[in-house]
């Protein structure tokens, strides 16, 4: 916790100076370090899903909340959406990764691969996603 909070202080540092001093490539350099600190906590989204960064079920539940809300992945959801994936791995018909969806998209061409490189199907998934479950129309 103690890297993660250093390294993101370290960006949000970066990032103010460069917008004190008007600099935008130092501006970018803050910002890659508090986008490569903030992609953690995805890590523990999934582990919290399966249950095993605690030992109390609890704690694994309310992290996973924490998570999925640093992650714009609302907890509930993700848990639904990975254990379908589990339950029917490698199935292309039924294995919730393998859909077509904004977040598993067909990226064996150039251009599915740049649109996915550029995180916008992710922004776009993770905030409607979000503002779904937030207006009650949750589907697991």
């Amino acid at each position: 916790v103690d890297w993660h909070i250093g390294w993101y202080s370290i960006g949000v540092v970066i990032t103010m100076i460069a917008n004190s001093i008007k600099s935008p490539p130092l501006w970018w350099a803050g910002m890659l370090v508090m986008c490569f600190v903030s992609s953690f906590n995805f890590m523990a989204l999934h582990e919290t899903v399966h249950r095993s960064a605690f030992k109390s079920k609890w704690l694994n539940y309310l992290v996973m909340h924490i998570a999925g809300f640093l992650c714009l992945r609302p907890g509930v959801h993700y848990f639904y959406y990975h254990w379908g994936h589990h339950k029917y791995t490698g199935d292309p018909e039924r294995d919730s990764e393998l859909q077509p969806s904004g977040l598993d998209m067909d990226v064996s061409t150039v251009p599915g691969y740049l649109l996915y490189m550029s995180g916008l199907p992710f922004w776009y998934d993770a905030i409607t996603t979000t503002l779904a479950h937030a207006m009650g129309r949750v589907q697991p």
